[in-house]
């Protein structure tokens, strides 16, 4: 088998999510992991076996016995040896394609000596990393405008960061688009097609009537109802049902299956609806001139603000599946998104741009619709002392169940136990009841940083205290599975710059199976 085949055999059903350019970003990008932990390596095995182009270890632990309980990548005799190197050696064996290599040392001590170390990798993902190593990871990441994705568990809590440089989505893949078929305002390509093919629909022999496309039949509905209505478009209910009525005279009661009619009918409302840019699009390409980061997308996003603001239409998208037979629909593609819209909106651009591949803006046109653009908020903003967070918290905490919040709050405050005592909060089964107090003073200083002094009663009880420090730090593998899972998602989000990644913050309480996504 050619090696192009075995690879399409191979990522087959990625390929399919994602397509051959998204692969090829995967494949590109080269993932460096801080510490080879149980959630770090469930994230790494998710992007091995998709194909990443490579990645790097950076882990200056040895393995211990609480690795072989919640580590599939240890082995029981890898006892007391590198962990970096263990685990390398056997996420490798999931894909031969990718390279792996790791640096037996902690990633301070790797900074310290060679401060760009970073720089070359496409992603960041850091894991159990104390507060201060991570921010400092997070600002050269920043810098340099590299996707990071932090990751914490302890005990049956998981939290994920995500931290993206400014952060553009063509292909967002929305779960309900809005479907522009262009009925109200057709190109003269696709009123071409119809006048060609289609003028006479009573004409039409039985066979070829019942594979016409539903589009054409909303065409000639609307052709018709506007040839009524002295050329006026129906905007109305009132004047849409009208149109549905019209549709229903084009049945053929002797026909066993009128598919393209009910298919026309259910389109009817949304079809007829003037296909004007939305306010999020409207805001994003208002926002497009003076850009000077990603250059290529702003530049394309200027020139479609002048197609829009020339014919008041969005390029057109994809066009959905409808009953017709395999030649006309494919005739059909070819007329209702003609390659010229590419070239129209390439001669409005303002001024040149690098040059552009037709695959690159073809996607952009295909996609324009849905563009969207993420600004994250720094990991250093979010742990700085007046870090503007307390709003969000306050909703958060005001929720019908908020655990989640007392988590993150808990986990701040663990985070500064840690930093004071060396370990985290009842690490020694012998502490636990010594280091309740310690921790309330923790949560305290942390509610009063995080501007939630106020709230009364305490939203962090004396029980979830207690219940914190009885998990002791420890790592659970269900959690760092789950959580490992949800940051390969974002990863490839980020890689493929497909799909809309989550905005900023993931929390999971793995004791009552409660999730949430915050903006901190």
């Amino acid at each position: 088998m050619a090696p192009d085949n075995e690879k399409r055999k191979r990522y087959d059903r990625q390929l399919r999510l994602w397509g051959e350019h998204g692969q090829a970003a995967m494949e590109d990008c080269s993932v460096c992991l801080l510490n080879g932990t149980g959630a770090g390596t469930e994230a790494l095995k998710n992007l091995v076996l998709p194909g990443i182009g490579s990645f790097t270890v950076v882990d200056g632990a040895v393995v211990t016995e609480a690795d072989l309980g919640n580590n599939f990548f240890v082995e029981q005799r890898d006892l007391r040896t590198s962990r970096a190197a263990c685990v390398t050696r056997l996420l490798q064996e999931l894909n031969e394609h990718v390279s792996g290599a790791f640096v037996a040392e902690d990633i301070a001590q790797v900074l310290s000596s060679r401060p760009d170390f970073l720089h070359s990798f496409g992603l960041v993902i850091a894991t159990q990393l104390p507060s201060r190593e991570l921010c400092e990871v997070a600002r050269i990441c920043a810098d340099r405008s590299i996707p990071l994705i932090a990751l914490h568990v302890h005990g049956f809590f998981g939290y994920l960061r995500l931290a993206l440089p400014e952060h553009v989505v063509v292909e967002s893949h929305p779960a309900h688009a809005m479907l522009d078929l262009r009925v109200l305002a057709p190109p003269a390509e696709l009123r071409s097609l119809v006048a060609d093919r289609f003028a006479s629909l009573a004409a039409l022999p039985d066979a070829e009537f019942s594979h016409v496309p539903y589009v054409v039949l909303l065409l000639h509905a609307v052709e018709e109802w506007s040839a009524a209505h002295a050329g006026a478009h129906p905007s109305s209910y009132a004047q849409k049902k009208e149109v549905r009525a019209l549709l229903e005279t084009y049945r053929r009661p002797h026909l066993l299956s009128d598919t393209n009619i009910e298919e026309a009918l259910a389109a009817a409302n949304t079809a007829l609806s003037r296909p004007e840019p939305s306010r999020d699009l409207s805001s994003l390409l208002a926002s497009a001139r003076g850009q000077r980061t990603l250059l290529s997308f702003w530049l394309m996003a200027a020139s479609l603000q002048a197609y829009v603001a020339g014919t008041r239409l969005v390029p057109l998208g994809a066009l959905p599946d409808m009953t017709a037979d395999t030649a006309t629909y494919v005739q059909l593609q070819e007329h209702h998104q003609p390659s010229s819209r590419s070239l129209d909106l390439e001669t409005s651009r303002p001024r040149a741009p690098p040059p552009q591949s037709s695959p690159e803006l073809t996607r952009f046109c295909k996609n324009a619709p849905h563009l969207a653009v993420l600004r994250f908020r720094s990991v250093e903003e979010e742990y700085a002392a007046d870090a503007p967070v307390a709003a969000e918290l306050t909703r958060a905490l005001a929720a019908d169940d908020p655990s989640c919040a007392i988590l993150y709050i808990l986990l701040r405050a663990s985070q500064a136990f840690a930093a004071q005592r060396g370990h985290a909060p009842g690490f020694a089964d012998a502490d636990v009841e010594s280091d309740m107090p310690a921790l309330r003073l923790c949560v305290a200083e942390q509610l009063k940083r995080l501007g939630l002094n106020g709230e009364r009663p305490c939203p962090v009880s004396d029980d979830w205290v207690a219940e914190y420090c009885r998990w002791g730090g420890a790592e659970t593998h269900n959690i760092a599975s789950v959580l490992g899972g949800v940051a390969a998602q974002e990863a490839i989000k980020a890689v493929t710059r497909q799909y809309v990644p989550l905005n900023n913050t993931f929390l999971f309480n793995g004791s009552n199976g409660v999730t949430a996504v915050y903006e901190l």
